[in-house]
């Protein structure tokens, strides 16, 4: 080490010459800031002498900046033909706001940083393939070795490996692990607990998916099943006993490889019938793209915990990017791309669904952009997914996404699901109709203060103006909205919409993920092996989990669930000083309708309570402040 003299002298040299640089760097720019001025005089000079040439460069100038403004501050719709998607016609209009992006990627990345405690919680260790360590490790891999992530699990209480120890909640769920990991071993076991896990835990898939299966839906399963369907379907569709899951939607999707490992979303039928009180599985149906390898497993087959693993997956698929995605994030996003398009900034509809249209746009344009930040399905480009949801939208109206009208066309009825509260055997139902009775409210209060008559409505241009362009093929592309020719119709519209955001912010409550979502085998997001075996083969636990998740995909699911979990929303749909602080309205009706929100809040903080007290969790105050304003990922 050299002298202290001799550094001291290099330090002080250092300084000085970082000192002269930052000075000589600062004039040069003044410089360079003077004679752009003098230029910019100079041309202003021209243009008052009389130059016409000059007057013609800068009225080129002017619109060129207003035409960059416009571009890169104004929401637009994305021309899909000019990413070669032109054929894609169904689908809502894909906004995007260019200037968005900068801010989005930002707050993703702070968000990540936010994740990193519960990831680092991910500590508990698990024997895999003769390899042990934790399972931090076993998800991520290390910077030098990946062949941790591409491992089938040994055991299948091994799931729990997503359990971070943050927040202490291996122990918390500790009596979940033995039921989850005996639905993976044990045919009873897994069929008994089949349908309680998907309705009780499937809120923010928005699985209502479960249909009563009419005379008329008889007679074309019966076609389609051939010597498949059974007396034993018959008697109890004659009963009203007899139930469809009917996830062969993905039969269009083909297996996709990521990581050298297909991903594989089965196209699955799945009977399940009413059974002392119970709604249990009997026969699934399991096929591949366009029908390829399809099998029909019954109860007593050999294979019958591969079936209902295939089932859980397509019904976690359809959750992901057609429950929740499609419903909550793809027609809203068109609809708010119109409003900001159509309405003035004072307007109340304006006013009503602005403060709950911050981010969803730019979102889903950084996650069409950035796909890698998606769950790991087998739609594993954002090409795919456009395909899928313009698949889904073809010939579904506006309307078909509502709670009340999916539980009317599935045919399901209160009483044949309810012991003692409405729905309480069909909580996911329950929960949605809570959420869409306080919107409902909500939206009737603030509609009623500031419209008189249907009249008014009918002769509010913009709100005409705003329905058209929605509606517009050309436009918003939302199929079958409806006219806004009454009170009713405009409530019914604004409902849905705003239901759509306050449901979506459930996710971000530490009981949407934890236990059910972070034990992936429950919620599985692919099967990584496309093969689809016999019925008659027998299936053992090791050969079960060689279908299931490899150790990288729950590490990329879980990535996934904790960046709704555990980090803060943007901006809390109850303010951090009340539910009566931060009230928005303005206008003649401020009064009323600040006070329905105040009420709207206190509605959905009920709810947060009574979902807690059904999730042994503790109730508000604790995550009161969870639950986002908006729809931000």
């Amino acid at each position: 080490m050299g002298s202290p003299s001799l550094i001291l002298a290099l330090i002080i040299v250092g300084l000085v010459l970082t000192v002269a640089i930052v000075l000589g760097l600062i004039a040069v720019l003044v410089w360079i800031g003077l004679k752009l001025l003098a230029c910019i005089v100079a041309f202003i000079g021209s243009v008052l002498a009389g130059s016409v040439l000059a007057l013609v460069v800068l009225l080129l100038v002017l619109a060129a900046l207003a035409l960059l403004y416009w571009f890169i501050f104004v929401v637009h719709r994305l021309p899909l033909f000019l990413v070669g998607l032109g054929n894609l016609t169904h689908i809502p209009a894909v906004p995007f706001i260019l200037s968005e992006l900068p801010g989005t990627a930002v707050r993703l990345g702070l968000r990540s940083k936010q994740t990193e405690q519960a990831k680092e919680g991910l500590s508990t260790e698990f024997t895999i393939g003769g390899r042990t360590t934790d399972g931090y490790t076993f998800m991520y891999g290390t910077a030098s070795d990946s062949s941790y992530t591409k491992l089938s699990l040994d055991a299948p209480d091994q799931f729990a490996m997503a359990w971070t120890t943050f927040a202490n909640v291996p122990y918390d769920l500790a009596p979940s692990l033995r039921l989850f990991a005996e639905t993976l071993r044990d045919k009873e076991a897994a069929t008994a607990q089949f349908w309680p896990t998907i309705a009780r835990y499937g809120l923010v898939l928005n699985l209502i998916i479960l249909e009563n299966v009419s005379e008329a839906r008889g007679g074309r399963l019966k076609a389609a099943l051939g010597g498949a369907w059974t007396d034993e379907m018959q008697a109890l569709q004659a009963a009203g006993a007899l139930y469809v899951i009917d996830m062969t939607f993905f039969s269009q999707f083909p297996v996709s490889t990521v990581d050298g490992f297909p991903r594989f979303t089965p196209a699955t039928l799945t009977f399940l019938k009413r059974e002392s009180g119970a709604i249990v599985p009997f026969a699934i149906r399991v096929a591949g793209f366009n029908g390829g390898g399809m099998q029909h497993f019954v109860k007593s087959d050999p294979a019958w915990l591969y079936a209902l693993q295939a089932a859980k997956t397509s019904i976690t698929v359809w959750g992901i990017w057609l429950g929740h995605v499609y419903h909550w994030h793809i027609v809203t996003a068109a609809m708010q791309m119109t409003m900001f398009q159509t309405f003035g900034a004072r307007h109340i509809v304006r006013q009503l669904l602005a403060r709950q249209s911050n981010y969803l746009i730019a979102f889903d344009q950084f996650l069409l952009l950035v796909w890698g930040i998606s769950p790991p399905t087998s739609v594993s480009t954002s090409a795919q997914f456009l395909q899928m949801m313009d698949a889904f939208a073809a010939g579904r109206p506006f309307s078909s996404d509502d709670p009340k009208t999916t539980i009317a066309a599935l045919g399901l009825r209160k009483e044949d699901f309810t012991l003692h509260d409405d729905w309480d055997q069909y909580p996911v139902v329950r929960y949605l109709l809570i959420i869409w009775a306080a919107v409902e409210c909500y939206v009737r209060l603030v509609i009623d203060a500031n419209y008189a008559s249907d009249d008014a409505i009918r002769h509010d241009a913009e709100l005409q103006s705003w329905i058209s362009a929605s509606g517009d093929p050309s436009q918003g592309n939302v199929a079958d909205l409806p006219p806004l020719d009454s009170k009713d119709a405009l409530k019914r519209v604004l409902t849905s919409l705003i239901f759509r955001v306050t449901a979506h912010g459930a996710g971000r409550l530490n009981q949407a993920a934890n236990p059910a979502l972070t034990f992936v085998a429950n919620f599985p997001p692919c099967l990584q092996d496309p093969n689809i075996p016999r019925p008659d083969t027998e299936m053992d636990t090791a050969r079960l989990l060689a279908f299931l998740p490899k150790t990288g995909t729950i590490g990329a699911m879980a990535t996934f669930l904790f960046t709704f979990t555990y980090s803060p929303p943007y901006e809390p749909f109850i303010p951090l000083a009340g539910v009566d602080a931060d009230l928005p309205f303005t206008g003649a009706t401020a009064d009323a309708c600040n006070a329905a929100l105040a009420k709207f809040r206190r509605d959905v903080k009920a709810f947060m309570d009574l979902w807690a007290a059904d999730a042994h969790v503790p109730p508000t105050p604790a995550q009161e402040h969870q639950w986002a304003l908006n729809i931000e990922t």
